[in-house]
């Protein structure tokens, strides 16, 4: 894990470690990078125990980031989305949890940046815009061809299983990195037609 590899490289190597928004527990967003973790679930958990131990390395930034998501392929989330529609399920979709998605390329360039910054610890890294679950999902379905609204359903989770609100406040990377972070629906637009 985390440990080996902070072990095993040297120390001028640069580490970029990355982290989840879900380590916070969504009822205070928008999340600075100086906020406390405080996860509600194991993953969460994990989390922030990699971050901690990244944390040694002497020339290391934990960018911790959110939903990414592609358009080249549907990714295996959509794809399970797909396969459910297609034995006839349905599926229900959360409008109450609340996420900055963040185009993969737009990260990857981000990242590339970060490589040769002299910046050290925490960074968040997402998208410009706050966007609940269920217009996520449904956005992203849309844009595939993947369509059966008759087998889509929208409501809350009420289980408290998951932190609801983990919009990252993203101004110190706005200020740090010159890669732009857009917003999903922005990304969307410039992308579409969608294939078929």
């Amino acid at each position: 894990g985390t440990t080996n590899l902070v072990h095993a490289l040297d120390p001028a190597c640069r580490l970029i470690n990355f982290s989840t928004d879900v380590v916070f527990a969504g009822d205070a967003a928008p999340y600075k990078e100086e906020d406390p973790p405080a996860p509600r679930h194991e993953y969460g958990r994990c989390k922030v125990s990699a971050e901690a131990r990244a944390e040694t390395h002497a020339n290391q930034v934990t960018v911790r980031t959110s939903l990414i998501f592609g358009l080249r392929i549907p990714d295996r989330g959509l794809e399970g989305f797909q396969q459910r529609l297609a034995a006839g399920e349905t599926l229900t979709l959360f409008n109450n949890q609340w996420r900055n998605p963040i185009w993969a390329d737009a990260l990857a360039h981000a990242c590339l940046e970060l490589l040769n910054l002299p910046y050290r610890g925490l960074l968040h890294v997402a998208g410009a815009e706050a966007v609940d679950r269920a217009s996520y999902s449904q956005a992203l379905l849309a844009h595939w061809g993947i369509a059966a609204p008759d087998q889509i359903q929208i409501g809350a989770d009420q289980t408290g299983q998951y932190p609801l609100d983990t919009r990252l406040d993203i101004s110190q990377a706005q200020r740090l990195l010159k890669t732009p972070l857009p917003g999903f629906f922005d990304v969307l637009a410039r992308h579409n037609p969608s294939p078929k």
